[in-house]
């Protein structure tokens, strides 16, 4: 890859390559202002904001890896991860309210799983009800 040019500038691709990003995050990126735009058409961005980019995704810690969805979440795992990027303080309040609001939400879950479980077998019950009455009545035509 081809460094800066004299003026101090990448285009959008090299500063992709560079930051390891999209070429799109690096447009909106120059169109948020984050990173100083020197040229258009085609557009180029400062080396120096490129690099001050860099180095502070490089600062930051590892994105939590995604979970999957059937996966619950625990509480004090939420709690760490809240941890990491904002004061002690507000991880606490976030640790408490999932610790109280999760409990509850799963038990409201459940009880809704059976009552649909319920309807769904007196659905069941009525139908079959339904097709004994329909026998009945062709057995005695």
């Amino acid at each position: 890859m081809a460094g800066p040019t004299p003026t101090g500038s990448y285009t959008v691709a090299q500063a992709a390559r560079l930051m390891g990003r999209s070429q799109r995050l690096i447009r909106r990126l120059a169109e948020s202002g984050e990173l100083e735009v020197t040229g258009e058409n085609p557009l180029r961005v400062s080396a120096d904001s490129v690099h001050r980019a860099r180095d502070r995704r490089d600062e930051m810690p590892p994105p939590a890896r995604r979970r999957a969805a059937t996966k619950p979440l625990d509480p004090d795992e939420v709690a760490k991860l809240v941890a990491a990027t904002v004061s002690e303080s507000v991880a606490k309040a976030v640790s408490e309210v999932m610790a109280n609001a999760l409990p509850r939400a799963l038990e409201s879950r459940d009880k809704s799983e059976q009552l649909l479980r319920d309807e769904l077998a007196r659905a069941r019950a009525e139908l079959e009800q339904m097709r004994q009455q329909q026998r009945r009545r062709w057995w005695q035509n």
